[in-house]
């Protein structure tokens, strides 16, 4: 077994927040994944479809959450840093 290096902990993901909608067919969850060249974290929502198990990324700015659903779970609410 080798060593583990700094490229193995960047390498390491973070699951947080996770989440089912009011209407029990999705959830979501972020993701943070540590960024050595800004030293801080990349954060960002996935969404699942839990009859099928389909996971697809839903935002991409790289600082987004925290995350509430709208009452009925067709929507998602969330905070961004984006500029």
């Amino acid at each position: 077994m080798r060593p583990i290096d700094i490229q193995d902990l960047l390498a390491y993901r973070f699951l947080s927040a996770i989440e089912i909608a009011p209407d029990g067919r999705h959830a979501a969850f972020i993701v943070k994944q540590p960024d050595m060249a800004e030293n801080a974290y990349t954060s960002n929502i996935y969404l699942v479809d839990l009859p099928s198990g389909g996971v697809r990324l839903l935002t991409n700015g790289g600082k987004d959450g925290p995350f509430a659903w709208g009452l009925e779970g067709r929507e998602i609410f969330f905070v961004s840093q984006r500029e």
